[in-house]
Formats: structure tokens, C-alpha cells, sequence
């Protein structure tokens, strides 16, 4: 997995890295193909982005289907 993906950790430093806005993971529970308990990454990334003190609303955690739009100002 290593040399395509990242885990919630390794993604909120490239977010950093980036100097991105914004970041949506993607495809995270949706595949049995990795050794993480579901629902293990979307928690890490949240405890992390709160350790880190990353602003609530850069880091959308999406749930399965869901639609967000959204609109800079």
C-alpha cells in the first residue's frame, strides 16, 4: 500500500506540505485491503488534525455518498 497510498497521517502532511486549503480523503472504509479496523483512519485524521489545531472545516471527512459543495469566499 506504501507505494500508492497514504495513511491519515502521511495525507495530513502532504496537506501541510501543500500549504492546501482543503482536503478531502477519499475511499477510506470502502475496500477490505489493508490491515486498518474500519473506521480506524477517519479517526486518526481527526484526532490528528485536532492535535495539529488545523482549522474544523479544512479537513472534510465525508461519509459514504455524501455530497458536499463547496464555495470559497
Amino acid at each position: 500500500m506504501q507505494k500508492t497510498h497514504m495513511g491519515p497521517i502521511q495525507a495530513l502532511d502532504a496537506f501541510s506540505l501543500l500549504g492546501a486549503e482543503r482536503m478531502v480523503p477519499i475511499h477510506f472504509d470502502t475496500f477490505i485491503n489493508s490491515d486498518d479496523a474500519p473506521g480506524e483512519c477517519p479517526r486518526l485524521l481527526r484526532s490528528t488534525a485536532l492535535e495539529r489545531k488545523i482549522r474544523e472545516g479544512r479537513v472534510a471527512i465525508l461519509e459514504i455518498g455524501e455530497q458536499r459543495v463547496f464555495i470559497e469566499k
